[in-house]
């Protein structure tokens, strides 16, 4: 306990696959870091409910002044992830609670598979419009849009054509899923 611990998995990811620590003490934790071999899309869940970027290290909206981005540590709160996506590595934090010892504290982490794609648009950066793109996209591949997500867009370096620049947009595409599949997480 208090230390920080590297996993790989030289099999197949499950789906869903649950982190527990059975302490019933809040002073005892650890810090997972799970490396993925392939790319998928994480989504992080507490008693069968998203936690959403609520505990995402990454996010700077959320972790500004615990210096975000940064990786979570070992003092953060129970529940704490992020994802670095350079070193296909997810870090999470553990932290015992009353009813840890009976298993009642899991965090779940759901993995989907997801297809990247790569996309030079003709259009400014200024000018983007992320929504409309991802409802575009829904529409002509026939799937709900929250399965599409853009994780890059930036200003295309070379030129398009004379005096004109581009957007570079890097979108995932996750495999379906069932909402219905949350509440079962718990279980």
């Amino acid at each position: 306990v208090g230390e920080e611990l590297d996993l790989t998995l030289f099999v197949s990811h499950p789906k869903n696959q649950r982190f527990v620590l059975f302490s019933d003490e809040p002073s005892e934790a650890v810090r997972i870091a799970l490396f993925l071999s392939q790319p998928f899309r994480l989504d992080v869940f507490r008693n069968g409910a998203s936690i959403g970027s609520a505990f995402d290290s990454s996010d700077a909206a959320n972790f500004a002044a615990a210096g975000a981005p940064r990786l979570p540590q070992v003092t953060d709160a129970h529940g704490t992830y992020a994802f670095d996506p350079q070193a296909r590595t997810f870090y999470l934090t553990l932290r015992g609670a009353p009813g840890g010892r009976s298993g009642s504290t899991e965090v779940v982490l759901r993995m989907l598979m997801v297809v990247q794609l790569s996309l030079t648009l003709s259009v400014p950066q200024a000018e983007f419009d992320g929504a409309n793109l991802i409802a575009n996209l829904a529409l002509l591949l026939s799937i709900d849009p929250k399965r599409i997500r853009i994780v890059q867009v930036q200003l295309e370096r070379r030129r398009l054509s004379a005096g004109a620049n581009g957007t570079s947009v890097q979108v995932q595409i996750s495999e379906d899923f069932d909402d219905a599949e949350v509440g079962m997480l718990s279980q």
